[in-house]
């Protein structure tokens, strides 16, 4: 990350801590690992929200496929109320 810092002022960009979060993707539980920038340590993220998709540490889908079914459901009772509308069989003229 040091190089990164020092690059990235070299060319006038400042890297915002605050908004940089740090997600170590691994199969195994990985409970150390710290990165610095300025001396202030970068925020560990569990998940991150990359265009509607869920990653997470463990790299598994268990939280997509949950955030996408629960998305369906919301959307289908939004609209379930105009899909019960009965139609009369008995035509007027």
């Amino acid at each position: 990350m040091n190089k990164m810092t020092y690059y990235s002022q070299q060319y006038g960009l400042n890297i915002n801590v605050k908004k940089t979060k740090l997600m170590i993707i691994s199969k195994k539980r990985i409970t150390e690992g710290q990165i610095y920038v300025n001396q202030s340590p970068v925020e560990r993220g569990m998940h991150y929200n990359y265009f509607g998709t869920i990653t997470n540490e463990e790299w598994t889908n268990n939280q997509e496929i949950r955030a996408r079914i629960a998305k369906a459901k919301s959307t289908f009772n939004r609209i379930g109320p105009s899909l019960r509308v009965t139609i009369s069989l008995f035509i007027q003229k």
